[in-house]
């Protein structure tokens, strides 16, 4: 390290590099240093990915990017130089509060993608957008850190094809799939972080990396459940179209998004500042006692109205009893037991001198004690029973088709409707058998299939020189050579090789 800065702590170490909070001398000031790990600086594709990282900084100046101050090496050792965020990243925020209001999210989105737009406007894309990327200051700035994976759409590609970049679970399905990154595959990202933080999860982080990439390759965006206010609605179809699985049907650029969202912005940096400062904002006001007479009239003209009102009740009922008005009752029907009927009525009528519970219909009515007795009609519809219900409970999860027709993947939210007869139902899952099974469908009755779908194997067999760490979805396979063949489920799986725990390569296979 040079006289120019002084290191004060350690603030985190990365697979990449090491995050010091450190002193620029010249102008007392705080300043974030990132330094490459020292091992990693005889790779000369890293070095280059972390001089681009200072560079693409360098073109970028805005207000929601955090600012580089300096780049350079010693010999081997290669720093970045940037500006000192006094706050917590989303990520902390999200943990330690949970979900965030609606105003909050909205505002925090719209920040970011201020920020995003810059880069996209200077050609540039994030790559890895997610909740530990973007900075919160205490005075309620919000700027989008870690250049790390960007990538400059005029330079060349560093990332060797096959290769998968970015967070899993913040990753658009092309880019899993192999395709080349845009600015749509950003706009997915942030998509997926507006979902976290308006409810605090992830929705397709699974238990591993496997999991969560399976999860975003076939499993449906789950549905936000936020439809109280016209605000609500409209952040729930924004980030319903945001993180569409097809890149052409999302939004165009991410100035659209800005665009839909300037219209529900209704906090400002201050109002942020003092939510995550955990204060309340109110307004001091002083309540003047009324005077006295004031205050008697007030209360002497509630008096007179209510006098007033109750008259006019008492005289209305007496005028409604002299010309003999009849009130007409109402009766509430509740199901609560079992009518029998004849199958080719479409009605039935019955008489009742006391209200009671009947066969399937409860009668209840306030009658007074010399009310002739009412005749009731109850229309009941003779289709009622025709149908029936399945609950299919599959692991791992499944597309449901029956009798040729899709009904959705599994887990459902509800039973399934179906005419009481003979159906075939067929599970499919793209790494497990295809099962189908005939069943029938009793009347008013609901029956639930428990299935576990097979896995199918197949198996991979790696040679490596001259030696390393074999990691498959996270767990650790052993270390080359190895001499048989290793055994997966089918399907994709992430295929990581390390050496001193360095990721040398990784890729995402197919078995």
């Amino acid at each position: 390290m040079n006289d120019k800065y002084k290191i004060i702590k350690t603030i985190a170490t990365g697979g990449m590099a090491t995050i010091y909070k450190a002193e620029q001398v010249s102008l007392s000031r705080p300043v974030i240093i990132k330094k490459l790990h020292p091992h990693l600086a005889a790779d000369k594709e890293l070095v280059l990915r972390f001089e681009r990282e200072a560079k693409i900084l360098g073109q970028l100046k805005h207000n929601n990017i955090v600012e580089i101050i300096d780049f350079f090496h010693i010999k081997n050792d290669y720093y970045i130089v940037l500006e000192y965020i006094d706050g917590e990243s989303l990520q902390q925020i999200i943990k330690k509060k949970g979900a965030l209001p609606i105003d909050i999210a909205t505002y925090l989105v719209f920040e970011i993608s201020k920020g995003l737009a810059a880069a996209h406007k200077n050609n540039i894309l994030h790559r890895d957008v997610k909740p530990s990327n973007i900075m919160v200051a205490k005075d309620g700035a919000v700027k989008i850190s870690d250049f790390g994976l960007a990538l400059s759409l005029e330079g060349t590609e560093i990332t060797e094809p096959g290769i998968t970049i970015g967070t899993p679970a913040y990753l658009a399905p092309e880019l899993l799939r192999g395709q080349k990154a845009t600015p749509s595959s950003d706009i997915y990202s942030l998509g997926i972080l507006f979902f976290e933080i308006l409810t605090g999860k992830n929705p397709f982080r699974g238990k591993n990396r496997f999991e969560t990439i399976n999860n975003i390759l076939y499993k449906k965006f789950p549905v936000m459940r936020l439809t109280n206010t016209e605000k609500e609605k409209a952040m729930t179809k924004l980030i319903s179209r945001m993180t569409k699985s097809d890149p052409k049907s999302r939004y165009k650029s991410i100035n659209e998004i800005i665009e839909e969202l300037s219209d529900y912005i209704s906090i400002n940096q201050q109002d942020l500042a003092i939510f995550l400062s955990g204060t309340k904002k109110t307004k001091r006001t002083e309540r003047k006692k009324p005077n006295t007479l004031q205050g008697n009239l007030v209360y002497s003209f509630l008096l007179i109205l209510t006098i007033l009102v109750a008259t006019y009740i008492i005289v209305n009922r007496k005028k409604e009893m002299a010309t003999g008005n009849k009130h007409i009752t109402p009766f509430v029907i509740t199901p609560k037991k079992t009518l029998t009927l004849t199958p080719k009525e479409s009605k039935a009528t019955t008489t009742h001198k006391k209200p009671g519970p009947t066969d399937k219909y409860e009668l209840a009515k306030k009658e007074n004690e010399k009310q002739k007795p009412e005749t009731v009609t109850v229309m009941v519809n003779n289709k009622t029973n025709q149908y029936g219900y399945i609950k299919p409970v599959v692991k791992p999860w499944a597309k449901i088709y029956i009798d040729g027709n899709f009904y959705g993947n599994t887990p459902l939210a509800n039973p399934i409707k179906l005419t009481a007869k003979k159906h075939t139902i067929t599970f499919k899952h793209p790494n497990r058998q295809q099962y189908s099974e005939t069943f029938n469908v009793t009347k008013g009755e609901t029956t639930t299939l428990n299935i576990v779908l097979e896995e199918v194997f197949g198996y991979l067999k790696i040679t490596v020189k001259p030696w390393a760490e074999i990691l498959i979805d996270g767990e650790k396979k052993g270390v080359t050579p190895i001499a048989n063949p290793i055994m997966l489920t089918a399907g994709q799986h992430l295929l990581e090789l390390r050496k001193d725990k360095s990721i040398l390569w990784h890729e995402l296979i197919k078995i």
